[in-house]
């Protein structure tokens, strides 16, 4: 199974009056179905903060810095 080709099934679900939709890699929708059944057991580990590769965070690191200089730039001459 560890070169299995992954996909992302979705699932529909309502809560509290609203409805919600739940994603899970799985190779097929048994396999999503399994996955789903395991959830009663999943632990907590947080808020995700950022669903980019950690490749891009130099370049972000850098965009932020040239904005940040912008607006002080801006704000001098204003």
């Amino acid at each position: 199974m560890m070169n299995a080709e992954y996909k992302t099934h979705v699932f529909r679900y309502r809560y509290a009056g609203s409805e919600w939709i739940l994603r899970i890699n799985a190779t097929d929708a048994e396999d999503a179905r399994q996955r789903i059944g395991r959830l009663t057991w999943a632990t907590y580990d947080g808020i995700e903060m950022s669903d980019r590769p950690i490749l891009f965070a130099p370049f972000e690191i850098a965009i932020v810095r040239v904005r940040n200089a912008a607006l002080r730039l801006i704000a001098r001459i204003f």
